[in-house]
């Protein structure tokens, strides 16, 4: 059975937690969700073929306007990424605008 993107429920259920998704829609949306924040780690994923994932962990920076990007998958990484560079070496501004990127956050651990 093949489904579209709208299809998902936007939420997850993880250690009994239920994790809200939000598609982002633009560079804008991208950058206010993915500006960095010492409280929170903001989690992404590109949403494939209707039920896989490719997991990200994107940080935006406000004050050099660049993005890091760590891939869960294998844990490779990209520091400071231009727009340019998030547009031509990424698949996250083509999912953005297929409308095939979403993010959920999961609260840092506290002791």
């Amino acid at each position: 059975m093949a489904y579209n993107t709208t299809d998902f429920k936007g939420h997850i259920i993880i250690f009994d937690e239920t994790f809200i998704m939000k598609q982002i829609n633009s560079i804008e949306d991208l950058k206010k969700e993915a500006a960095y924040d010492k409280k929170s780690v903001a989690e992404f994923f590109i949403l494939l073929n209707g039920c896989l994932r490719s997991s990200k962990r994107v940080t935006y920076f406000p004050d050099t306007n660049t993005y890091n990007i760590i891939n869960e998958i294998d844990y490779s990484y990209q520091d400071d990424l231009t727009e340019d560079q998030l547009r031509n070496e990424t698949h996250i501004v083509f999912a953005i605008e297929k409308g095939a990127f979403y993010k959920y956050e999961f609260p840092l651990l506290k002791k």
